[in-house]
């Protein structure tokens, strides 16, 4: 059970997290030198891993978030925009242990998937993980409005041998127009 609980806390936490995205609170502190205007908050979408900038986790500034697999880890990792250890998936905190795969997909505002059809693997926009990402070409991840994760977990169980959960957050983006 504690495999299967600290999936959901870790999924819990991503979802309450990339709600945020796109929030960027330096645009209301009264100083326009401040402000950061951006097409998209996505900066790295693929059907493994997911950076998003915004201030999710309530600190007051915005940061870039990478959610990725790192082994059987599922990490979470804040850095600052523009700077290649912030998409490297190998430092950061760990979400969930034990995982066996991890999977998003994206829809556009009418629930359409992003890229249509969806084949795998995918980078929205030709960015991965492990590079700085371009913001140049921003067709797919502008039209981006939801995306759904799943993870699953296993545990090895003396009495009952492997045994799978998958757990899915469907995750609607509150900051994005």
């Amino acid at each position: 059970m504690n495999i299967q609980q600290n999936a959901r806390v870790g999924m819990d936490e991503i979802s309450r997290e990339m709600r945020m995205a796109g929030y960027y609170p330096e645009n209301f502190d009264g100083n326009g030198a401040n402000d950061i205007i951006i097409a998209t908050p996505l900066q790295i979408a693929t059907n493994t891993a997911l950076a998003v900038r915004g201030d999710m986790d309530g600190s007051g500034t915005s940061s870039v978030f990478l959610y990725c697999l790192d082994g059987t880890t599922f990490r979470r990792v804040k850095g600052a925009t523009g700077v290649l250890a912030t998409y490297t998936c190998n430092t950061g905190d760990a979400l969930a242990d034990n995982v066996t795969s991890i999977r998003f997909s994206y829809f556009d505002g009418a629930n359409v998937s992003v890229p249509n059809p969806e084949a795998t693997p995918f980078q929205l926009d030709g960015q991965n993980i492990g590079a700085i990402p371009s913001l140049v070409t921003l067709t797919q991840r502008t039209a981006v409005r939801r995306v759904v994760i799943t993870v699953s977990v296993r545990k090895d169980s003396p009495e009952h041998g492997p045994q799978i959960y998958t757990l899915t957050s469907d995750i609607r983006f509150r900051n994005l127009s």
